[in-house]
């Protein structure tokens, strides 16, 4: 078996899951999460 070396392209630093239609987040570049951007929908 040859080795091998794995290069990610992407790297996600923040990952949110929530119910469809649940909340209405204003997303930002450098992925920061602020409270008062999340409101309900």
């Amino acid at each position: 078996m040859e080795d091998r070396a794995l290069i990610p392209t992407v790297i996600l630093q923040t990952v949110w899951a929530a119910k469809a239609d649940t909340l209405d987040m204003l997303p930002r570049v450098d992925q920061e999460t602020r409270a008062y951007a999340i409101t309900p929908e």
